[in-house]
């Protein structure tokens, strides 16, 4: 099959769970099929870092500007989102994609039998490509669900009115560019049934997955340090919030007893890198080395009660075979069982006591982790699951395949 791959996101570096499910998808389908990708740069990308990512693919791979920063002066702000309003749709929307991207899209696609939009803002290449070829949308997170739980501008009355507006208009993009898909995959069953909630039918369910791990696990709960890893991009409001919660709320009863939180991620805003205060917290900011860093530790948080879909941080600790403690929502979409493959709980001291009793009993900490380990091995792999996407391709083509047959005959009908 000839795949256009479009991504509003250049896949390196690997410093995020959006970029790591691309590329991890786009590696296993690129020993499978042919493929050709379109990427904006986030800033100025090395030309050694195009080349590292045509190898993994095994194709051609063109990329295009980055954005540049929105202009926030009153009146251009207000006329963003004026058009935003008309247009149905987020004000940040109107200014990510690339028209070149998108027109450069639309040239190519007479060579290729379907397109993949591979993060959120790419959705918005299904408008000018979906009449000339058939586009699947992964989604990583259904966001008219899960931004309702969001307050980006407060619980003020302005604010809330803002929060509803923006959800509407996420919710309005949504439904538009899905309808335009040829087919949509989400990356769990609950993300299947919010979108039907919300949208009205099934799409096909792929879970996030992740290169087959290394034959040995990278973690040793038992020779670790007193450490605990958090890992985390910092520009998503879920992550900031849950960790700022158990932060402040759970995490110094256990830095006073000599535990480290080594937290862990690109572009951490003020409130997390001010946690540095609080006893045994150390702000690490992006780290290159994600091995190194949980080979580390002892166990992983993952305190998230925001959110929608599998976390990919969930899946690379579980797979160092490093003991996992989260919510329920950072657990989600994974077939975990409390006390056996993690520990789950929903309230930050109970977190912060499924954390003190892995660190002070390792066996029982070594045997949860290896068994999470075997079962993102059993059910979290590309190679495992990736003919569950293969079966969202081939839906794609046969409509597209189908929506041509019904145009020939209205011609030939006339």
């Amino acid at each position: 099959m000839r795949i256009l791959l479009l991504t509003n996101e250049f896949p390196l570096p690997q410093d995020a769970g959006g970029v790591r499910r691309q590329l991890g998808l786009c590696e296993c389908l690129g020993g499978r099929h042919e493929l050709h990708l379109l990427a904006r740069e986030r800033e100025q990308t090395p030309a050694a870092a195009i080349d590292e990512v045509a190898r993994r693919l095994g194709g051609p791979v063109e990329t295009f500007a980055p954005p540049g920063a929105p202009d926030r002066r009153p009146i251009p702000l207000a006329l963003r989102w004026g058009r935003s309003v008309v247009r149905r749709s987020p004000p940040w929307m109107l200014s990510l994609p690339s028209t070149a991207l998108a027109r450069r899209a639309v040239e190519l696609a007479p060579r290729f039998d379907v397109a993949i939009t591979l993060d959120d803002v790419a959705h918005a290449y299904v408008g000018p490509l979906h009449r000339h070829l058939p586009v699947v949308l992964d989604k990583h997170n259904v966001q008219g669900a899960s931004a309702v739980a969001y307050r980006p501008w407060g619980t003020s009355l302005p604010g809330l009115a803002l929060h509803r507006l923006t959800l509407l208009q996420t919710r309005a993009f949504e439904r538009r560019t899905c309808r335009m898909a040829a087919a949509v995959v989400v990356t769990s069953s609950l993300e299947g049934e919010r979108f039907q909630r919300l949208y009205g039918w099934w799409p096909h369910v792929v879970p996030t997955a992740l290169p087959p791990p290394p034959p040995a696990p990278v973690a040793d709960p038992l020779r670790a340090e007193r450490a605990v890893i958090w890992i985390g991009d910092g520009r998503y409001p879920a992550n900031v919030d849950g960790l700022v919660r158990f932060a402040r709320e759970a995490w110094p009863a256990l830095g006073d007893t000599g535990a480290t939180l080594l937290v862990a991620g690109r572009d951490q805003p003020t409130e997390v890198t001010e946690l540095a205060g609080l006893p045994g917290v150390e702000v690490l900011g992006y780290v290159d080395d994600i091995d190194g860093l949980i080979a580390r530790g002892a166990v992983g948080i993952v305190p998230l009660w925001a959110g929608a879909g599998i976390k990919m941080k969930t899946l690379t600790m579980l797979a160092a075979g490093l003991p996992v403690v989260g919510t329920t929502v950072g657990l989600e979409g994974i077939a975990v069982r409390d006390g056996v493959e993690a520990l789950r709980a929903d309230h930050p001291q109970a977190l912060a006591a499924g954390i003190a009793r892995l660190l002070d009993d390792r066996r029982a900490g070594a045997a949860i982790g290896s068994r999470g380990r075997d079962l993102v091995l059993r059910d979290h792999t590309w190679t495992g699951v990736i003919h569950r996407f293969e079966a969202a391709l081939a839906a794609a083509v046969e409509r597209g395949a189908r929506s041509r047959r019904r145009l020939v005959e209205s011609f030939s009908d006339g």
